[in-house]
């Protein structure tokens, strides 16, 4: 019951007609414990069809990111997430690190909706790819 996988793929093409390929593979642990800590292993792949200065971050890599979260409601439909977590790039064998903080509101198990600030780097083999954000997302389930 608190074994979670999720996997996700993509494709896409920029404005100077550079594919990207993407995958993300995710496995979270949550005990059934107050405050809902959980363990979160991760791996994703990243690749550019072209290599291009104009990008920050490498043109491939593999990575390996296991994390810890932490999940406290605040009330009973709004929780605080945390995440820690940090990063192995395969190619490069360097460790990066990323943590995100945020709030969550739920609507029952139909809607849930979510802000997060985020702050990451991960090492290249030239280079290091960091940047901090705010990521907004919504989930409807019919």
């Amino acid at each position: 019951r608190g074994l979670a996988f999720r996997a996700t793929a993509s494709e896409g093409r920029y404005s100077d007609r550079n594919n990207r390929r993407y995958a993300l593979a995710s496995l979270t642990w949550q005990p059934a414990l107050p405050g809902k800590p959980g363990l979160r292993l991760e791996t994703d792949w990243l690749d550019y069809a072209e290599s291009s200065p104009d990008y920050s971050s490498p043109a491939h890599y593999g990575r390996v990111r296991p994390g810890v979260t932490w999940e406290p409601r605040l009330s009973d439909s709004l929780r605080l997430t945390l995440l820690g977590e940090v990063s192995l790039v395969c190619e490069s064998r360097k460790w990066g690190s990323g943590v995100h903080a945020g709030l969550r509101w739920n609507r029952g198990q139909a809607l849930d909706c979510g802000v997060e600030w985020m702050r990451y780097e991960i090492p290249g083999a030239q280079s290091t790819w960091s940047g901090s954000g705010i990521k907004v997302d919504l989930r409807a389930r019919f």
